[in-house]
């Protein structure tokens, strides 16, 4: 049996295959992993055999090749999971895993009315029928869909988004056969424009930030941040940048006290 492996590399395109020649075999050992424990109280769940191959431990089910063939087993090895597929031809008609994948990119070119999402998508030995960048403004409830392709580096540019307004943004892969995967939500602030004069209210900006967050528009006389949890974890007075350096990764609130005592709320994002 053959096995292939898609990994990234770091490189351009984010999948290198390597491929071995080793037939048959599980890769380990059972073992307790609670030393107080004797060996008869290890549990092997969803393991096979060929029992032609022979060497039965107690540990795996022995099935028949013939067995090992059929869509049934495939689902009984995949468990809802989409890590198996039927083979392609390349396996001697045993399942094959998937090799499929995907990775969903911060957002890039954010301005005051637009942003790119991107992604890329390894399809591998699976079937994908759909890919599907979809966002919203922060808690609308009201989600935008952008169909692109199921496979490769693949990009779309939202336009016609609110400045200075916090979105967020995912990713769905539907299979052929009605199951999805998704990525998590993640977030994005649209720019603030500077130039509108009838604004009078602070930029806190870049948005994302890994160090510091410079504050424009306003006289600060004190400026506080806030975790998602409410808590405060910056202080400072008369200040024009806030260094986020030491802050973990996620969203925060600055509250910004200007010098005519107004209060101007920004949420950022810190990574």
């Amino acid at each position: 049996m053959q096995l292939s492996k898609n990994i990234w590399d770091g490189s351009s395109e984010p999948w290198t295959e390597v491929s071995g020649g080793t037939s048959g075999g599980i890769f380990g050992m059972v073992s307790p992993i609670n030393p107080t424990k004797a060996e008869n109280e290890i549990q092997v769940t969803n393991c096979f055999f060929l029992t032609s191959a022979g060497g039965n431990n107690g540990y795996g089910t022995g099935m028949a090749a013939d067995e090992m063939k059929t869509e049934q087993f495939k689902n009984q090895l995949d468990q809802s999971s989409h890590s198996f597929v039927m083979d392609n031809g390349t396996n001697e008609g045993y399942p094959i895993h998937g090799l499929s994948s995907f990775i969903l990119m911060e957002v890039s070119e954010v301005t005051c009315h637009a942003a790119k999402l991107s992604a890329w998508i390894h399809q591998g030995n699976a079937n994908f029928a759909r890919a599907i960048f979809f966002y919203q403004k922060f808690d609308s409830g009201a989600w935008i869909e952008v169909d692109v392709p199921t496979d490769g580096y693949v990009e779309t540019v939202l336009e016609d988004l609110e400045e200075d307004t916090d979105y967020v943004f995912d990713m769905e892969i539907h299979y052929a056969d009605g199951g999805l995967v998704a990525w998590g939500l993640m977030f994005f602030r649209t720019g603030y424009d500077m130039a509108d004069e009838n604004s009078s209210e602070a930029a806190v900006y870049p948005n994302p930030v890994t160090d510091f967050a410079y504050i424009q528009g306003v006289e600060t006389m004190e400026a506080q941040v806030f975790n998602a949890l409410g808590q405060r974890v910056l202080k400072a007075a008369n200040a024009t940048e806030i260094n986020v350096g030491d802050l973990s990764e996620g969203l925060y609130l600055p509250h910004i006290t200007t010098d005519s005592w107004k209060v101007i709320e920004r949420r950022i994002a810190v990574k």
